[in-house]
């Protein structure tokens, strides 16, 4: 998935953590990592519908938020 960060483009590749919340409508929210490119690690929170991430939010690199 690709994001700017610091201005920058890059692509992160997400993988699915453990869960934080379930709602009724079929979309779950996970903690979420990933590795980019450059091999920098990134955290992040992620959403589901039907298995698939299809947004992501409060995406941290190393201990300093994004």
């Amino acid at each position: 998935m690709k994001h700017v960060i610091n201005n920058k483009e890059t692509n992160i590749d997400w993988q699915q953590g453990e869960l934080i919340e379930r709602h009724d409508s079929g979309c779950s929210v996970y903690h979420v990592t990933g590795i980019d490119d450059e091999l920098a690690e990134y955290t992040c929170v992620g959403d589901y519908q039907s298995g698939e991430l299809f947004d992501v939010t409060e995406i941290e690199l190393a201990d300093e938020t994004l």
